[in-house]
């Protein structure tokens, strides 16, 4: 598949996510298809993206995207949120820059009928969020949807 592929597959998957916010495996998918996204852009045109970002031989798609992570803050919350929930725990590298560490970070809302009795609200919205090691809270949603931005114009 090439990469016009991968990136309707992720288009895909971000759009199925926005009908049902409270999938834990709608939202993971969107997460993983577009972090296999900016792996497939690398490899398209390694040579010219190893020139661009000054990747030396022996570094690969993850340098790259390290080097992506640093000019979009939604791309680098999702590659740590794809990394923590293929690994459970990331515990190499330099986990003091991390954003997400482990795969638990993430939480869905309970919703209306799983909800302990006088909690919640009818009409309350029920979505998927990841807690950042800095302690905030992010819509998973919105970082998808912002990484997926950032990857299309960045790479048209």
């Amino acid at each position: 598949m090439k990469v016009e592929g991968f990136r309707i597959n992720a288009l895909h998957a971000l759009k199925e996510a926005k009908l049902e916010q409270w999938s834990m495996y709608r939202m993971l998918a969107a997460v993983a298809l577009t972090d296999m996204l900016a792996a497939q852009i690398f490899y398209a045109d390694e040579s010219k993206h190893r020139k661009d970002f000054g990747l030396k031989e022996k570094e690969d798609d993850t340098h790259f995207r390290q080097k992506l992570c640093a000019e979009n803050e939604d791309f680098w919350i999702l590659r740590d949120l794809a990394k923590a929930q293929k690994h459970a725990v990331l515990t190499q590298g330099n986990v003091q820059n991390l954003k997400v560490g482990r795969a638990d970070q993430v939480t869905g809302t309970p919703g209306i009928f799983h909800a302990p009795f006088g909690t919640g609200v009818f009409q309350e919205a029920q979505v998927i969020t990841v807690e950042l090691n800095d302690g905030s809270k992010r819509n998973v949603l919105s970082v998808v949807e912002g990484a997926i931005n950032f990857l299309t114009a960045r790479f048209p």
